[in-house]
C-alpha cells in the first residue's frame, strides 16, 4: 500500500487525536486502512460496530455498587472487554464503523465519546483518536444522515481508490502504508495557527458560525466555533508541524468547515502574503500597520506575539512589546489588543523585566482585564 494522500491526511488526523469521518463506497478498503495506519503507529485498536451492539454497550450498563459503608451508587459499567486494550495503554484508536446504519438511539450513544470523551464512567485520555467510517446512506442497508451535532464533531473525508495503490498491491502485495510523523512538539504550533483563523475572522465574520439552511448540508463539515478551534486549528498546526503543502491544508479545512469556507481561507492566507514573525522579533522596527488591511496587521500581530511567547527569552519579550509599542503608535492599539492581552499573560512566573514606556499604551486595557478576573474570582 503505498502513500496517497488520503492515507497521509487519515494518519495525521489519528497522530493529532482529530475526530475523523471516513465516507466511501463499500469494499473500497477503509476498514483495511485504519488497521494498517494503527499497526504502524505501534498503539491497539478497538472496533465497535453499532449495528452489532446495544446503545448500553458504549454508554455502559447501569450497575449497583455497595461501598464498605453500606451506600449504593449505580456505575455505568462496560461489559465485553471491547474497550480494554485501549483502557490499558491509555492510547490507541477507537474505530465506530458502519455509523450511518446505527438507530437513533445508537447515534446518540456514540456522540458521547466524541462530545465529552466519555465511555461508559471511563474518562478518554487525551492520547487516543477516535475514527468513524461508513458507506454514504444511500448506499448503507439502513442508512440515514449523520444527525449535525455529530457531523460538526468530525473532519470528514472522502474516501476514493487509488489506482496506483491497487496496481502495486494487486501486483507485489500490500505494503505497510508510510505516512508524515507528528513530532512530539506539533501542539506548539496551534496557538499561531488560531491566531491566524481569528485573523481570518476580522475579514469575514461570517465564517465563524455557519449552520447550512439546506438541512442535508448539515450532515457534513460546516463552520462553527466549535469546528474551527477543536478541529481546523490542530489539523492546521499538524500540517505546520509535518511540513505539509496548500493541497492537504485545504483537504484537512474543507473536511472540518466545509469546501466554500476550506477554499476562501486559503486565498485569504495566501493573499496576505505575511511577513516573518522571526524576523520582526529581531528588529522590531521593521514593523508596519497596513491601514488598507486590518486583518493583515491583526494576523501579523498576533503571529510576532505568538512566536514571542514559544520562545519567550527576554529578547523576544520585549522585541514583542517594541512591536506592540509601534502599532499603538500608528493608531492600532484597538488591533493590538488581543496580542498585548496574548503577551501580558504569558509573562505568568517568568521573571522578565517591565517596560512601562513600552506597555504604556495597553495599561487600561491590561488593568481592566485584571479587575475583571478579580470580580469572577470572588
Amino acid at each position: 500500500m503505498s502513500e496517497n494522500k488520503q492515507i497521509a491526511a487519515l494518519a495525521l488526523l489519528i497522530q493529532a487525536r482529530v475526530p475523523a469521518m471516513i465516507v466511501g463506497e463499500p469494499g473500497t478498503g477503509k476498514t483495511k486502512t485504519i488497521g494498517a495506519i494503527v499497526d504502524a503507529l505501534h498503539e491497539p485498536l478497538a472496533t465497535f460496530i453499532p449495528v452489532v451492539h446495544e446503545p448500553q454497550d458504549i454508554g455502559g450498563y447501569p450497575v449497583p455498587r455497595t461501598d464498605a459503608a453500606g451506600h449504593t451508587t449505580i456505575k455505568l459499567s462496560l461489559v465485553g472487554g471491547w474497550l480494554d486494550g485501549i483502557l490499558k495503554a491509555r492510547k490507541g484508536t477507537i474505530f465506530i464503523d458502519e455509523i450511518t446504519c446505527a438507530p437513533a438511539m445508537m447515534m446518540a450513544a456514540c456522540l458521547r465519546p466524541l462530545d465529552s470523551r466519555m465511555i461508559g464512567e471511563e474518562q478518554l485520555s487525551d492520547d487516543v483518536a477516535i475514527v468513524l467510517a461508513c458507506n454514504p446512506p444511500e448506499q448503507a442497508v439502513g442508512g440515514q444522515p449523520i444527525p449535525p451535532p455529530m457531523a460538526n464533531r468530525v473532519v470528514w473525508l472522502d474516501w476514493t481508490v487509488d489506482t496506483n495503490s491497487v496496481i502495486e498491491g494487486f501486483l507485489g502485495g500490500w505494503s505497510e502504508p508510510t505516512f508524515p510523523r507528528l513530532p512530539a512538539n506539533w501542539r506548539s504550533h496551534i496557538p499561531g495557527q488560531a491566531a491566524l483563523v481569528a485573523s481570518f475572522f476580522k475579514r469575514a465574520p461570517q465564517h465563524m458560525q455557519q449552520l447550512p439552511k439546506d438541512e442535508d448540508k448539515r450532515s457534513g463539515p460546516w463552520p462553527s466555533l466549535r469546528s474551527w478551534y477543536s478541529l481546523a486549528a490542530p489539523c492546521l498546526a499538524a500540517c505546520e508541524a509535518t511540513g505539509q503543502g496548500w493541497d492537504m491544508k485545504l483537504l484537512l479545512l474543507a473536511g472540518a468547515v466545509g469546501t466554500g469556507t476550506a477554499q476562501e481561507f486559503v486565498s485569504w492566507i495566501k493573499a496576505l502574503d505575511l511577513p516573518d514573525p522571526y524576523d520582526l522579533l529581531k528588529k522590531p522596527s521593521k514593523f508596519k500597520v497596513y491601514h488598507d488591511r486590518p486583518d493583515k496587521t491583526f494576523a501579523v500581530l498576533n503571529s510576532v506575539v505568538t512566536a514571542a511567547t514559544r520562545e519567550l527569552t527576554p529578547e523576544n519579550w520585549k522585541a514583542g512589546w517594541e512591536v506592540l509599542a509601534i502599532a499603538a503608535k500608528d493608531n492600532a492599539t484597538d488591533l493590538a489588543a488581543a496580542a498585548a492581552r496574548h503577551l501580558a499573560l504569558a509573562r505568568g512566573g517568568h521573571n522578565l523585566p517591565l517596560y512601562p514606556d513600552l506597555v504604556e499604551p495597553y495599561l487600561p486595557l491590561l488593568e481592566s482585564q485584571r479587575n475583571l478576573r478579580k470580580s469572577m474570582n470572588k
